[in-house]
Parts: structure tokens; sequence; C-alpha cells
């Protein structure tokens, strides 16, 4: 395409609610050509307010604090501000050439969640409207009796949308399910705690199925599990699947690399009594019971690989 096609992205999630400071990153892919690129940010209901332009270098990098941005919203739209909402990003060029991301930063509760942009508005905003039965899947967890969660639902297609929300408990049965009404380029938020009443003292863990009809990435949702007393932050991924029912069965490797037990190096600088224990949930999305296998390789100081089998 030509370098003047308008181009563009759609997503991540922003708040403002309490101590949280929510930056955009948006980072130039070019190495040798500079973009302008204009951010947008759009308010629960929907409603845009475009941030002036921001000119990105070669391979640049640059940042927006939104809640300084929200400082200067004008009258004409001060009825429309929200605690949160979604953002979207403009430019030109031949094809889709800019990464944005969102990081919500509480340094008082020390607590961080991450979100990008995933909708390319040359697909979503394609006239007539692409429209296919979609599933998005992840999961929830609540490490702490202090800890509680959200799951954001945005609608970044031209036309309103309606959504159903499923929370599932660990084996696989349904907790609560909750239908969304989302507008054009709106955002609604969902509090764990709100909709698993009684059953969040019961379950600790389990799936999120959201069910819509519209284009691919026409709904984004996004999650953060978060507890202030300790500190405590994740993001949980959820993935639109377009899974392949006629695909035949075979083997599937997953790794993670980079993990950590025990206390940091204090180079590191974390506080004295921090201790890295890491996890992990396993969520199955077949519709078939599935056997894994769990192992762990670690390297002893100054020593071998080691390779450790874990369990079934």
């Amino acid at each position: 395409m030509s370098p003047n096609t308008p181009q563009g992205t759609e997503g991540g999630f922003w708040k403002v609610d309490g101590s949280s400071e929510p930056i955009l990153r948006l980072k130039n892919d070019l190495l040798k050509q500079s973009l302008t690129v204009t951010p947008i940010l759009y308010f629960a209901d929907g409603t845009p307010y475009p941030l002036p332009p921001v000119v990105l270098d070669p391979a640049g990098v640059a940042q927006v604090n939104i809640r300084m941005a929200l400082q200067s919203v004008p009258p004409s739209l001060q009825s429309h501000l929200s605690n949160y909402g979604m953002a979207g990003i403009s430019y030109q060029w031949s094809w889709s050439a800019v990464i944005a991301t969102i990081q919500n930063i509480d340094e008082v509760a020390s607590l961080t969640t991450n979100s990008s942009f995933q909708s390319d508005v040359l697909n979503v905003h394609a006239t007539p409207e692409v429209s296919h039965a979609q599933i998005i899947r992840g999961q929830w967890w609540l490490p702490t009796a202090n800890a509680d969660g959200f799951v954001a639902l945005e609608n970044t297609s031209l036309t309103p949308k309606q959504a159903s929300v499923q929370f599932l408990g660990h084996k696989g049965d349904s907790l609560a399910t909750q239908q969304v009404t989302l507008a054009s380029h709106s955002t609604a938020l969902i509090k764990l705690s709100t909709v698993l009443g009684n059953a969040q003292s019961a379950e600790t863990f389990g799936g999120i199925e959201i069910d819509y009809t519209g284009p691919d990435q026409g709904v984004l949702a996004y999650a953060g599990i978060e507890d202030g007393t300790v500190g405590y932050s994740a993001s949980p991924l959820l993935f639109e699947n377009h899974l392949n029912p006629s695909r035949p069965v075979h083997q599937v490797t997953l790794s993670a690399p980079g993990l950590k037990l025990g206390s940091p190096n204090p180079v590191m600088l974390f506080p004295a009594e921090s201790y890295f224990k890491p996890y992990a949930y396993l969520h199955n999305v077949s519709a078939n019971p599935l056997q894994v296998a769990l192992s762990l390789v670690i390297r002893a100081a100054a020593g071998p690989l080691k390779h450790t089998h874990l369990a079934n």
C-alpha cells in the first residue's frame, strides 16, 4: 500500500482510580523513517478524546502520561470523563508499523498491569462489517485472601456489540454469567468480587469465556489481579481463539524460561523480605480431557542443567 495509507490500532486498558498512573508507550518499528502518531483516548461510554500528535524518531520510543492528559479535557467532554477506558492511535504508512501498549502503574500500592493494542482498524472498521461468532478465553485466580480482579471488555468496532461473559470454576463448571452491551468504542468493567459473590470463598481460580458476534478483534478483553495490601499484581492474558476441531491430535510442548525461586540478589535492589515463588495455572480449553506432563530444567550453582520431572 501507499505510504499515505491511514493506519491505526486500538485497545489497551487504562484506569486512573486511586493512585494509578497509566502510561501509553509507542514504538516505531521503522529503522529509517520517522512517523507522526495521533493518540486517541476513549472514555468508558465510547466518547473519543484526541491527544496532541507525537513524533516518533526512526526506531524511536515515546510515552504519554494518560492521567496528565486527562487534566486537559475540554469542558465539552467533561460529562463523559471516566476512570477507565481504551485508546487508539492513527498515522500514515504502508503497513502497521507502530507498537502501542499501556501500563497502569500504582507506585503507592506497588501494583502494575499491562495491556497491548490488538485491533487493526483496517480490518475491524471495514465496511460492510465482516461478522462471525467469536470466543475469547482466559483465566482468573485469587492468590491471597484480599486479592480481587477485573475483566475489561472493549468494543473496537463501529457497531454495538452484545457479549456473554462466563466465569468458570477450577473444574470447568459455570459459576456466573453476565451479559454486557457495548456501544462502539465503549468499555465495560466487571469486578470478580461482584460477579462471583459467595462462590469467591469456595473457588480461588478458574476460567473465563467470552462470546460475541463480530469481526476478529471486534471485542477485546483484558484482565487484572491485584492485592494492594501486599503489592501483588498480575495481568492474565485473554485470547480470541479460532480453534479447528478437525485438526488431528498432536504433541504440544510449552516452555516458560526465566523462572526464579528464592531470594533475589541484593544488587537487584528488591526489598530485603522479597522472595520469588513461581507458579503456573493450566487451563484446558478443548472439549476432551488432556494428560499434561510438567517438568523443570534447573541449573545448580556452577553445575550442569538438570531435568526434573514434576507430575502428570
